[in-house]
């Protein structure tokens, strides 16, 4: 999980780095578009848990990730 976690916070910071995006979505998008199914589904569990710390665009596009376990 922590690999996961590390990931995804990567992938915040990136898009955090590009004032002309909506770094939710695209963090959204790049997560429910590489992502495995159960990666997708780990990740949301654990922050939904409050299990794991992660950068707040991360929590708020696994909000928006359609991931059922």
């Amino acid at each position: 999980l922590g690999a996961l976690v590390r990931m995804a916070n990567q992938i915040a910071r990136q898009w955090a780095a590009d004032p002309t995006a909506d770094a939710v979505s695209a963090v959204a998008n790049h997560i429910g578009k590489f992502w495995e199914h159960d990666m997708r589904a780990d990740l949301s569990r654990a922050v939904d848990a409050g299990s794991v710390t992660v950068n707040d665009l991360v929590a708020q596009a696994v909000r928006r990730l359609d991931v059922h376990a």
